[in-house]
């Protein structure tokens, strides 16, 4: 009689969870908010945003894919989340070529600076890396906030080289020694690191390589959880908001699960507006240490849109939710696996 009271106990602890009290819910209702914010005002939104549409369609594609039964319970869910990010990305990418016509040119040399366009498009290779943790000991001291500026230009230059033409040889898109050399350059921050970390996962989404190094990709993430953690122990500043769930969402694509705190998607849940959006809108700055010195402004890409929502931010954000799906239902999961191997021992 015990062990069946036990038995029921155990069922019930697997199936009869109340979904406002599992984290898994609570993020994947935010990313469903985030989405249809970006579904309604898709008219208004940038480039930066409309990537991280693309890259959310991606990402409910690869864990579908590569972990079905992980997400057996949510997969009509992530099914749906993946369907209207197509829709939408696909709509947005028009709106933005067609209000911005040069991100698509290809041929005319003078105005192939602005070819980026093709960071909206869907790319030929899904990524996904098992779950993993960043380490300790690759944590480098960072440059300082002064050497540590984060140049666009030079950024969006080596990134247009990855929808350059292609070769057939061992350098498929005729990457250059510059942009192969910084970005894997040592000891860099903030926006230098997380766009080191794009770098490297688009040139596997475009076949530029075929699989980024594994000691390359625990050393970007482990000095972004650096960052991160310099972050926290500052208090979260509003300014540091956009960088901290971009730094979630890229090395979450990676597969590093220690970015998956408690308290770390409390934050996330807890900064969405009712609206759905993200929306922390004072100035970044960079600081040396965990108090705020050395101030230096940083400028990026940002579309602060009519209702007083940010459009880059609230893009970092789907990812940042994405990534937390992830390793909430991969915790779930083996939760559930745990309790399953109990029951069938007490039978």
């Amino acid at each position: 009689m015990f062990l069946w009271i036990c038995f029921l106990a155990f069922v019930g602890s697997i199936f009869c969870h109340e979904a406002n009290e599992v984290p898994l819910n609570k993020a994947l209702e935010s990313l469903e908010r985030a989405l249809q914010y970006m579904n309604e005002t898709v008219s208004a939104i940038n480039l930066d945003a409309v990537f991280c549409i693309r890259r959310l369609e991606e990402q409910m594609e690869a864990l579908l894919k590569y972990e079905p039964e992980v997400f057996e319970g949510i997969q009509h869910r992530l099914e749906k989340l993946q369907n209207k990010a197509h829709k939408i990305a696909n709509r947005g990418m028009s709106l933005v070529l067609k209000a911005s016509p040069g991100y698509a040119s290809s041929n005319n040399f003078a105005i192939s600076n602005e070819k980026v366009g093709f960071l909206m498009k869907k790319s030929p290779e899904l990524l996904w890396y098992p779950s993993r943790s960043t380490l300790e000991s690759l944590i480098e001291k960072p440059v300082s906030c002064e050497n540590g500026k984060f140049n666009r230009t030079n950024s969006d230059n080596c990134f247009k080289e990855i929808s350059g033409p292609r070769f057939d040889n061992d350098n498929p898109c005729g990457i250059s020694f510059r942009c192969l050399r910084d970005e894997k350059q040592p000891r860099q921050r903030e926006w230098t690191l997380t766009h080191q970390v794009l770098y490297w996962e688009l040139l596997e989404q475009w076949q530029c390589v075929n699989q980024v190094p594994l000691s390359l990709r625990d050393r970007l993430c482990s000095n972004v959880m650096r960052d991160a953690r310099i972050t926290e122990l500052a208090n979260f500043p509003r300014a540091h908001h956009d960088i901290f769930l971009e730094q979630i969402g890229l090395c979450g694509i990676w597969g590093y699960k220690d970015f998956n705190k408690p308290e770390w998607l409390q934050k996330i849940l807890e900064w969405q507006e009712p609206s759905g959006c993200y929306a922390s809108s004072e100035s970044y700055k960079c600081f040396d240490a965990p108090a705020p010195t050395n101030h230096v402004r940083v400028k990026r890409s940002e579309k602060l849109l009519s209702d007083g929502c940010l459009s880059h931010e609230t893009g970092v954000a789907l990812l940042a939710l994405a990534a937390n799906v992830r390793f909430e239902a991969e915790k779930e999961y083996e939760i559930n696996k745990e309790k399953r191997s109990s029951m069938l021992f007490m039978k």
